[in-house]
């Protein structure tokens, strides 16, 4: 009955799922990319916590959950990764829906999906659906959860395996098969999961309000710039581009132009290129050097203001 689904044996006191981890990532050698898909508010992230505390009972929310991509990929090129442990990625829409995101991290995350099973790692990921994720990743996710809300202080947990025919290039979504201690056998149709230690809660609570803030401000930053920069247009003054206002800015601080490319992640040579392009647009940037002839700092002279006035 069995033989084409993927089957876990009971372990009294112990849900299907996490049994069904610790096969994976111990037994055959796997891992477990796991997404868990519903709108907001009805439990992804609480589910996908409370599910890893009980894989782990050293689970850290600080150190295994991330809410940037950036961070995910610098925990998978760390020596972080340690077998049947499992790492977060939480709100993972807000870098998916990026242009960055489709054109690199995309890129990188289906490489070491594709390649890192032998670290026997567990995954989760959380967002509204499956095409949340582009199709190159979404082929490598093997495990998705559906929250369905919550009931009695339980989320309430669709769980699938996902496997991806490349043949006919579909999706085949599975239940657990689970094999009872009585000899019979039954599909894990639904979890049931309590919410997460309180610890674990104000923590992530706490890493979730820092992340959101910095999403508003980054937010808040690009409609003040776009709003400059069609002021700017308006005016027949040419609008600086995002790495110009970032070499402006940085320059503005009062520091030599070596101090200002290390600032920057870029090359000397790079400052000085973007610098000129500056000065096309109406923005002088004066050197004021030391008794050494060496320039110190730089005084920025704006003759774009006169358009403004």
């Amino acid at each position: 009955m069995g033989y084409k689904w993927p089957t876990v044996q009971q372990v009294e006191g112990q849900n299907p799922w996490t049994s069904y981890f610790f096969k994976r990532t111990n037994q055959k050698n796997n891992c477990i990319n796991l997404i868990v898909t519903s709108m907001p508010g009805e439990g992804k992230s609480y589910s996908l916590l409370s599910e890893f505390c009980e894989v782990d009972p050293d689970f850290d929310v600080s150190q295994q959950c991330v809410f940037k991509a950036k961070e995910l990929i610098k925990y998978f090129k760390g020596n972080s990764i340690v077998k049947g442990k499992p790492i977060i990625y939480d709100e993972s829409e807000v870098d998916l829906d990026s242009s960055d995101w489709q054109s690199v991290i995309n890129k990188a995350l289906g490489t070491f999906f594709s390649t890192a099973r032998f670290l026997n790692y567990i995954f989760g990921t959380t967002c509204p659906f499956l095409t949340s994720i582009s199709k190159k990743v979404r082929k490598l996710m093997n495990c998705h959860w559906k929250a369905m809300g919550w009931s009695k202080g339980y989320t309430i947990i669709k769980p699938f395996t996902l496997e991806y025919n490349g043949d006919n290039d579909k999706f085949y979504r599975k239940r657990l098969l689970v094999k009872k201690l009585d000899g019979s056998a039954t599909y894990c149709n639904q979890l049931r999961l309590l919410k997460p230690p309180l610890n674990i809660i104000k923590e992530y609570e706490k890493m979730k309000k820092e992340f959101t803030t910095n999403v508003y401000d980054e937010l808040l930053e690009n409609i003040e710039l776009k709003e400059r920069q069609d002021k700017e247009k308006s005016l027949g003054v040419q609008a600086l581009t995002p790495p110009e206002e970032e070499t402006l800015t940085v320059i503005k601080r009062g520091i030599d132009i070596d101090e200002a490319a290390r600032q920057l992640g870029v090359t000397v040579s790079n400052v000085y290129q973007t610098m000129q392009r500056i000065k096309k647009k109406g923005i002088e940037v004066v050197g004021i050097r030391g008794d050494d002839g060496k320039v110190l700092k730089y005084e920025i002279i704006d003759y774009r203001e006169t358009k403004k006035e």
